[in-house]
């Protein structure tokens, strides 16, 4: 049995991800204004002085969390909605 155990920084991550962006356009009022493009990395960046997950941990994270990406001149970015616009 291989189940997936989140470390600490995983979960931290998560939250501040959920607190902070939506996964789908769904409720937000300006979708088109609140929509961010980030990578793994910038994520991590981001979020560094909260938890220290490494670049997989971050794009497993996004994943788990039904984020969508997009490839964009050959990088792949995180599509997210900015809560609160």
């Amino acid at each position: 049995m291989d189940e997936h155990v989140d470390s600490m920084d995983v979960k931290v991550l998560k939250r501040l991800v959920q607190q902070s962006y939506a996964a789908t356009s769904g409720g937000i009022e300006n979708p088109a204004e609140a929509v961010n493009y980030r990578t793994s990395r910038e994520l991590q960046y981001e979020f560094r002085e909260s938890c220290e997950p490494s670049v997989a941990e971050v794009s497993q994270a996004m994943m788990d969390m039904g984020f969508q990406g997009v490839p964009k001149d050959g990088t792949f970015y995180w599509m997210l909605y900015e809560k609160g616009r």
